[in-house]
This record gives structure tokens, C-alpha cells and sequence, in this order.
């Protein structure tokens, strides 16, 4: 089983959105988050981490933007857009 890393996603757009956010492990793709995040709000996302200890999740927001982020490692802080 592979090990977890943890990052921060927050919602840096100008209004609340409902945000889907998936870990991309290997050919498997996990859902991890799905709800509301009030604008300004940052979240706690666990992925698994591949063998160089990064990982790969993508987000989408419904009616805002939709990113892949490859290389993540334990601690990061990433913004929706």
C-alpha cells in the first residue's frame, strides 16, 4: 500500500463553490473531497503518494476552474485557479 501525503487547497476565486477533488494514483482515480468551499476556505487533502513520495489529484469546480497538479508534496499549498 502506498504512503499519504497532505496539501491544502484553497478557494482563492471571488465567490463559494461546490469543488470535486480526485487523487490520481497509477491508472486509479479516487475521490477524496467533494462539498462546498466558501470562498477564502482552504482544505485538508490526503492522497496517496507514488514512490517518490509526490502525488497527482485534479480538482474541479463547478462553475469555476478545473486543474491537474502533478508533483505534490507532503505540505503543499495550492489555490483552485
Amino acid at each position: 500500500m502506498p504512503g499519504t501525503i497532505h496539501f491544502k487547497l484553497c478557494n482563492n476565486q471571488g465567490n463559494d463553490l461546490t469543488v470535486a477533488v480526485s487523487d490520481l494514483y497509477g491508472e486509479t482515480y479516487r475521490l477524496v473531497f467533494q462539498g462546498p468551499m466558501n470562498s477564502g476556505e482552504c482544505i485538508d487533502v490526503e492522497i496517496y503518494a507514488d514512490s517518490s513520495g509526490r502525488g497527482k489529484a485534479y480538482w474541479e469546480a463547478y462553475s469555476g476552474p478545473n486543474r491537474r497538479q502533478d508533483n505534490i508534496n507532503d505540505g503543499d499549498t495550492f489555490n483552485l485557479g
